[in-house]
């Protein structure tokens, strides 16, 4: 025991220590009727003090009572603590795996999966034999699990179709092409906002003219996957204003997103078109020539977005969620 009756005198707790090196003895301590430490830390190493009773000696002048932990301890504990939740859950809670699968897919087939879907499966989500994969087209979703299982190599087998195919969103984006980084924030955000088409416009003041299609198409997917959706959008090519404007879809509805209008949208101005078509210019807006031949468009509507002057990324979703509000709520 490292106290006896004799010593302090009330009630008193045995106590075992612990050898620990990383822990500050003075930050553990009991504190009695004379505030008397139970932990040295002048000893050589630190040394944790675990409570473990095995007698108690009462007598009525004072009672040990035990403090615990330095406040300045707890924050790291708690820390600690979280991250061990969090572990615990990442390794227990199911994962919904979804990857778009552009082929067909059948029921009760077994089937290889890509080298990409493979590496994200082995190496990057780190799933297990029997684990289960949600593979999704225009058709709809299947769910799958894993038979086979090696570095190199997964093979699932279709379970059973969860979903079927919907109907697609009726809203496009025209957007002029803008530096890497915005332009990838467009791609992503679109995609999740739901537009079924984006289309890549070159105008006067456009400063990038080239769009890297392999990275953009897999940030369509990937964002397709990860907002529940079955069809990622189609990119088209890239497009001269004059040209987009010449071969536009007389049944599409063009919403032109214009700085200088003080025009608010409206449920008349997008019922009864097969298609809404949100067109947003560059970052230095379209010139003043170009600005004329977009009003003199016969499907053109005018909007305004915001009293302020918004960046290309931020101006795609305000339109975009502004249109679909207005298009879904009536």
């Amino acid at each position: 025991m490292l106290c006896e009756p004799s010593h302090i005198g009330g009630s008193i707790v045995c106590l075992q220590v612990q050898k620990k090196t990383f822990l500050d003895c003075s930050a553990l301590y009991f504190k009695g009727i004379n505030s008397v430490p139970l932990c040295d830390p002048s000893q050589n190493g630190c040394f944790k003090l675990i409570p473990q009773v095995h007698q108690k000696y009462d007598f009525p002048s004072t009672t040990l009572t035990p403090i615990g932990l330095s406040p300045a301890l707890l924050p790291l504990l708690t820390i600690k603590l979280l991250l061990i939740i969090l572990f615990y859950l990442y390794d227990t809670l199911p994962m919904n795996i979804r990857l778009y699968h552009p082929n067909s897919i059948v029921e009760n087939s077994t089937e290889l999966l890509s080298k990409e879907h493979t590496h994200y499966v082995v190496n990057v989500m780190r799933l297990k034999r029997g684990s289960q994969i949600f593979f999704f087209n225009e058709n709809g979703e299947w769910k799958s699990e894993i038979v086979f299982l090696e570095k190199n190599r997964v093979e699932i087998k279709i379970l059973n179709k969860i979903r079927n195919s919907i109907k697609t969103s009726n809203v496009e984006l025209a957007i002029c092409l803008v530096k890497k980084n915005s332009m990838e924030n467009i791609l992503q955000k679109a995609t999740e906002l739901g537009v079924n088409k984006i289309i890549p416009i070159v105008s006067e003041r456009t400063e990038v003219k080239e769009l890297n299609y392999e990275r953009s198409r897999k940030i369509v997917t990937e964002a397709t996957e990860q907002s529940n959706q079955l069809t990622p959008p189609k990119i088209f090519e890239v497009k001269k204003l004059k040209d987009f404007l010449k071969n536009l879809n007389e049944s599409t509805r063009l919403l032109f997103a214009d700085i200088n209008s003080k025009n608010n949208l409206n449920h008349e101005d997008v019922k009864g078109s097969k298609s809404l078509c949100i067109l947003i210019g560059p970052e230095g807006d379209f010139s003043p020539l170009e600005r004329e031949l977009i009003l003199l468009n016969s499907s053109v509507k005018p909007f305004a977005i915001s009293r302020n002057i918004l960046k290309s990324d931020t101006a795609v979703i305000s339109a975009i969620s502004l249109v679909n509000f207005i298009n879904n709520f009536n």
